[in-house]
């Protein structure tokens, strides 16, 4: 695996946020922010999803296959957003710029949904910390 984006034609050998690297810290977190939302669900039953879309499959299909589901799809559409975005600015601009942009738009596009999914993990062991039936 390489921190360097060799993917941009002319040689820059700068340390920039590839795709795969992206695609994994949301895999991750998504993954780290599905695992604290079962385990907080059945270990604390006080515990309630916030989010209606996601409550409501949950009765559904299950808690389990609700939060594969949702997770995917978030994954998802944050490849696909991010990745056509990077394709669009490869197509309008010079090749310095485009680096430059490709990498800020990986960092933000990858980044931020990371970085909220954790705070959402975060949130749930915190909670489950304090709510849970079992002694952890």
């Amino acid at each position: 695996m390489s921190l360097v984006d060799t993917t941009e034609p002319g040689g820059d050998r700068a340390v920039r946020p590839t795709a795969r690297q992206g695609i994994a810290a949301v895999a991750a977190t998504s993954t780290l922010d599905a695992v604290s939302t079962v385990v907080g669900l059945s270990l604390a039953p006080v515990l309630v999803e916030r989010n209606p879309v996601a409550r409501a499959l949950f009765e559904r299909i299950g808690v389990v296959a609700t939060v594969v589901l949702v997770s995917a799809l978030a994954v998802g559409i944050v490849v696909a957003t991010t990745e056509g975005a990077v394709r669009i600015v490869r197509s309008r601009s010079q090749f310095r710029a485009t680096v430059r942009r490709v990498a800020a738009l990986r960092a933000v596009g990858y980044g931020t949904p990371s970085v909220v999914s954790l705070v959402v993990a975060t949130n749930n062991f915190a909670l489950l910390a304090s709510h849970a039936t079992v002694p952890l």
